[in-house]
């Protein structure tokens, strides 16, 4: 029963949560039917009496047919009956290059995922100032958008995200930002997502964001970390998965810049014994998204004060048979 009730706790489908209580309604009947034992020796059919009646049921296999049938059918509606299918501006979409701004997101009726998905591809101006940040910042900048706006919530108006207070000053969504860490999530992290609506749901590495965590120390786990994203539009193709795991792998310290991001679409997952299905493992929705620049100490100490010196843009990192060295 607790299987069950941990599968109905991760359906977001009404049609097949309403097939599963169906199953579940069959398994009860079914163990009503085990107990009655055979009655009359009728194989296709069951009699059970209610309340001095008679009730007729189908054979079992008909009605485990029907509930099959009624599953299927539940997944295979559920994109057009709940407004998941992608609209006209993103079905037709086979290239990167012909996805708009805003995604699979229809800006007039989705207003808000529109407004998510542009601010996911906003880059700040070269001109930008730079405001270092601590992963601490990360988590006062979570309590403050909990009161402000919450999690997992719509907001169309993102100016909503642009008053916020860090220990320097104050800060908001679009500021250009620093931050100093390391690579964390081994062995399923970094990797790319898979086919979110923001690339118009197309699938491959190059079509879709890389997913990093980014954690205080080295050993500290994803739910220790904050997220930050490399997007695929005009990414750097010497910025690859593999570079960002070695460099997890070998605990290498990494300076990250990019714009400030909010990602309202999530909740907060930072309890590792409370794992939050289908939630990224994350202390803070705040993310550095896009990443603009990322650089990776291949010294033994680098000065995240001093950045670019001393530092190695990725870019520039090269993978020298199974660890990572200077081009």
């Amino acid at each position: 029963m607790q299987a069950i009730l941990k599968i109905a706790s991760a359906i977001t489908n009404p049609y097949s949560l309403l097939a599963l209580t169906y199953l579940i309604l069959f398994l009860i009947f079914r163990a009503v039917r085990s107990k009655a034992g055979p009655q009359g020796g009728k194989s296709m059919y069951q009699i059970i009496r209610v309340d001095g009646g008679r009730m007729k049921r189908r054979s079992l296999e008909t009605l485990s047919s029907a509930l099959v049938l009624t599953f299927v059918v539940g997944l295979t509606l559920w994109p057009s009956a709940f407004g998941q299918k992608k609209n006209a501006g993103c079905k037709d979409v086979t290239r990167l290059s012909d996805c708009p701004i805003t995604g699979c997101a229809d800006p007039k009726t989705q207003v808000s995922d529109a407004a998510n998905y542009r601010a996911k591809q906003t880059i700040p101006p070269a001109d930008a100032p730079l405001y270092t940040l601590s992963l601490d910042d990360f988590a006062s900048l979570q309590k403050q958008a909990d009161k402000a706006v919450g999690e997992n919530r719509s907001i169309k108006d993102r100016r909503r995200l642009a008053k916020f207070e860090v220990a320097s000053g104050p800060i908001g969504e679009g500021a250009l930002v620093q931050i100093e860490g390391y690579v964390v999530g081994l062995p399923y992290r970094p990797a790319p997502n898979k086919g979110e609506g923001v690339n118009c749901g197309l699938t491959g590495a190059e079509n879709n964001d890389f997913h990093i965590p980014i954690a205080r120390e080295s050993d500290e786990s994803e739910f220790d970390s904050i997220v930050v994203e490399m997007i695929p539009q005009k990414r750097s193709p010497e910025w690859t998965v593999r570079k960002l795991k070695l460099t997890a792998r070998e605990e290498r310290q990494v300076v990250v810049r990019g714009q400030l991001f909010y990602d309202n679409k999530h909740r907060v997952n930072d309890d590792g014994e409370h794992d939050i299905n289908g939630q990224p493992k994350r202390f803070s929705l705040w993310e550095v998204h896009p990443v603009t620049e990322f650089y990776v100490c291949l010294k033994t100490t680098c000065d995240s004060t001093k950045v670019p010196t001393g530092w190695t843009p990725l870019e520039r990192v090269n993978v020298c048979g199974r660890a990572l060295c200077a081009h």
